[in-house]
């Protein structure tokens, strides 16, 4: 789960020391090797000593113990080599054999266990994620938390037996005969009751947003400042040291009082414990969930490609979550220095949902918080990106087609998001794609006199670098990428016309350093390497264009906002605004040319990037992030949009 804990480009984490997994920390594609063969040779002796006739002997809950740390191994080294269809497989085991666990030794009790359950479902479900299907993380996540699964698959689930999977081609050489045969493998029994409670509390979201919008109760619903203004009180000095639990009653207290605000099932309320008063098909089977697992399902539910009723759901979280999780509390402060990238995100979100308290100049850009857009009067916006027109049970059934299809073909399922009023159009990429999430743009000049508009859909690849986009890369991000496109192919439209995503890349690649040994101490120039780097990166992105048939907007790299000197990171952030100024000025020479001499026909630039800064003389590059567009010090907010729309009408490209 804390992959990604500096954003380097690490390989194969050691594995815990109890089960003797300890080869080192691998950089190279030979020490990702040994690290697999050494997980590999660990599965098969173990299930050739622990196994007769798919019966577990007694008494051997240490090699399952030392199982599922060996399969955990193959996974994070497998994810390393960008083998993503094949790491979920492992980690989906490690969460059955962790389920057989807590049925012999009640492990999630705290009692003889070097691991908890919500490590190991953690795993699976943020590696869903980077196979391309968050869909099936976030049901998984919720499964965990109402209780799991008591019916265990069989023990021929997690044994190799005998040499079924010696022919199986797309596994990774463990002799296991699913191995990689799903893009997703599911690792929780889809029949189960549970899952249906939970589908159908989704299709009540829909329902219930359905009918609120019909009865025009939109002024009766908080707005974002409302809460804001909330958690501000509950923040103030007469609040200072009360609890969580009463942190989030009196926000729940606060929530109820709106008649508008709409009911969520107990089974969806990630924010929530156990409430055995409320009608619930188990209610009392609902358990605590790890802050870190909370803030993993939030960004699955908001940045996922399904839309309504996840983004309804992400959305009614933030309050409650805010409540409980104040960003300068003791948690938040360990959440923020041990699972950086998971905090990162929460803050991100929690930005672009219900922005901040501040009053705006007369005339200066707005950022409409998400959560207006969805549940106040939004009739009123020209943003407004939702209607539900789907019948009862969309949502359930699409759910279940996809288990289904997982679960028998090797190819990959296309996706669907659910309530847009408007054509989706995709935006792919790193986490600056949630700048535009669920945001309607007109894709037409004013001039025409005729609007029509795209809803922007994310379908994010955490992490990914523009150096990533190179065919040799082997990397999760790399296939996070890929397989996302091919999810998208059914979105290509007919009669030869290219469909048209928006791409974003290259922040996280300037905030890390291009250049390897060039940039010990930021001293020593890298322009060389920014350009080699752009030029590569637009080469992939023509190869891509190419074989989806697409067209493709890139967003340029936006300015970070200004930071204090006072915290010693002032030559770090200087030499980071040095290469991204560099890294848009390689865009704008390459794409905006004229158009007989462009060497990436279907490759257009979105260059707004001037009209996002504001005159900083502390700056190297004599600029930072104008304050209205800021997020979070390093994304902007959704106000974005509007500098799109009009990059878009002169790009040249257009959008059918």
């Amino acid at each position: 789960m804390n992959y990604a804990e500096d954003r380097l480009d690490r390989r194969a984490r050691t594995a815990a020391a109890p089960t003797r997994l300890d080869a080192e920390t691998s950089s190279t594609s030979e020490e990702l090797e040994h690290d697999l063969n050494h997980a590999q040779s660990c599965i098969r002796r173990i299930c050739r000593h622990i196994f007769t006739k798919d019966c577990i002997h007694e008494g051997r809950s240490k090699d399952l113990k030392e199982l599922m740390a060996a399969h955990r191994l193959a996974g994070r080294t497998l994810r390393d080599g960008g083998l993503n269809r094949q790491a979920v497989f492992h980690f989906g085991i490690a969460w059955t054999i962790c389920r057989m666990l807590d049925g012999i030794n009640q492990i999630d009790e705290h009692k003889n266990s070097f691991c908890q359950e919500w490590e190991v479902v953690g795993d699976y479900a943020q590696m869903t994620e980077f196979a391309g299907f968050p869909e099936v993380g976030v049901i998984a996540l919720l499964l965990y938390r109402a209780g799991g699964f008591d019916t265990l698959y069989s023990t021929r689930e997690i044994n190799i037996g005998d040499g079924d999977g010696d022919d199986n081609a797309q596994g990774c050489g463990c002799g296991m005969s699913k191995c990689g045969r799903s893009p997703c493998y599911i690792a929780f029994p889809t029949s189960l009751d549970l899952v249906d409670h939970i589908l159908n509390a989704f299709d009540d979201i829909s329902n219930a947003f359905k009918r609120y919008h019909k009865s025009k109760n939109d002024t009766e619903t908080p707005s974002a400042l409302d809460i804001l203004n909330q958690l501000a009180i509950m923040s103030g000095k007469s609040h200072c040291g009360i609890s969580c639990e009463d942190r989030l009653l009196r926000m729940t207290q606060f929530m109820n009082d709106k008649k508008g605000t709409l009911k969520v099932s107990t089974i969806l309320q990630l924010w929530n414990e156990s409430d055995p008063n409320q009608q619930s098909a188990h209610p009392n089977m609902m358990r605590p969930m790890d802050s870190v697992l909370r803030l993993l399902l939030l960004k699955l539910l908001y940045s996922s490609p399904i839309a309504s009723p996840f983004l309804q759901l992400a959305c009614l979280s933030i309050p409650y979550i805010s409540a409980i999780l104040p960003t300068s509390s003791a948690e938040g402060r360990h959440l923020a220095t041990m699972y950086k990238s998971h905090w990162a995100y929460y803050i991100f979100i929690r930005s672009l949902v219900l922005g901040e308290r501040v009053k705006r100049k007369p005339g200066s850009v707005i950022h409409t918080p998400i959560w207006d857009v969805i549940f106040r009067d939004n009739r009123q916006l020209t943003n407004v990106c939702f209607v539900v027109e789907e019948t009862m049970t969309e949502f359930s059934c699409y759910m279940k087609e996809l288990f289904t299809l997982l679960s028998t073909q090797s190819t990959v399922p296309s996706i669907k998001p659910f309530g847009l009023s408007h054509k989706p159009i995709y935006v792919l990429g790193d986490s600056h794609v949630l700048s535009l999430a669920w945001q309607s743009i007109c894709i037409t000049p004013a001039s025409t006199h005729c609007n029509d508009y795209r809803t922007c859909v994310p379908f994010p690849s955490t992490g990914i670098k523009a150096w990533h986009f190179r065919k040799a890369t082997k990397f999760f991000t790399h296939y996070n990428l890929h397989v996302s496109l091919e999810r998208l192919k059914c979105v290509s439209s007919c009669n030869g016309i290219k469909c048209t995503i928006i791409l974003s890349a290259g922040e996280i690649d300037c905030r890390e350093g291009i250049g390897g040994s060039l940039l010990h101490g930021y001293y020593n120039d890298c322009n060389d390497a920014v350009e080699n780097t752009v030029l590569q990166y637009l080469a992939s992105v023509a190869f891509i264009a190419e074989r989806y048939h697409l067209r493709v907007l890139l967003m340029p790299v936006a300015p970070h906002a200004y930071r204090s000197e006072k915290n010693g990171k002032a030559l770090g952030r200087a030499k980071r605004r040095e290469t991204m100024h560099l890294w848009n000025e390689i865009l704008r020479r390459e794409l905006c040319k004229d158009h007989s001499k462009r060497e990436y026909p279907n490759v257009f630039l979105l260059d707004y990037e001037e009209q996002l800064r504001v005159d900083d003389p502390q700056s190297p590059v004599g600029y930072v992030l104008k304050p209205s567009f800021n997020a979070d010090y390093t994304h902007v907010n959704s106000a974005l949009a509007r500098l799109l729309e009009n990059s878009l009408h002169d790009c040249g490209c257009s959008i059918y």
